[in-house]
């Protein structure tokens, strides 16, 4: 096989680098997305301080929490998987990390309370009417319970997803 036929197998070059890897690069997206939306000042507005002498600000614990449970976490054991991407970490201007432990500390504090869940509720205003000003739509569905149970069945109806077929409304089970 000449080499101009099999160039055409790999449609990419393979060359050798010494910049790092990033295992994880689509958390860039969530980092960058909470930068556009304004996040980390909404935040550190919102959210009470930290409280230890560790001088995080309460972004620093928010974003280390998004990264981990965007990235596929779902306990707090699991930010090691965050703190082992140095190179990730070097992107998002995160170096240092609050602990683990610090991380279930300032959770427990922010949980005690109104003060954390009240500020966390604004925080959340302030992300979904920025998200609604971006958007062109004018309205929306809110589906509590995205059940829907395909039928046929002549008593079955159509659901706004455009199916025939049960949705489990208010535990009832009956045709939407």
């Amino acid at each position: 096989m000449k080499r101009e036929e099999r160039q055409g197998i790999l449609p990419f070059r393979i060359e050798r680098t010494d910049e790092p890897l990033v295992a994880r690069g689509g958390l860039m997206l969530a980092y960058e997305m909470a930068k556009a939306l304004r996040l980390p000042q909404v935040v550190d507005r919102e959210m009470p301080a930290p409280g230890s002498g560790h001088s995080y600000r309460p972004w620093q614990f928010v974003m280390s929490l998004v990264l981990m449970l965007h990235g596929g976490g779902r306990k707090l054991a699991d930010m090691r998987e965050i703190e082992a991407e140095a190179s990730l970490r070097g992107l998002l201007d995160m170096e240092r990390l609050p602990a683990r432990s610090t991380l279930g500390d300032w959770l427990r504090r922010m949980g005690e309370g109104k003060a954390g869940l009240s500020g966390l509720g604004r925080v959340n205003r302030h992300l979904v009417s920025q998200v609604l000003e971006r958007d062109s739509r004018t309205e929306y569905t809110l589906d509590a319970d995205a059940t829907v149970i395909e039928a046929e069945k002549a008593e079955a109806r159509w659901t706004y997803k455009k199916e025939k077929g049960y949705s489990r409304h208010v535990g009832t089970g009956v045709p939407v």
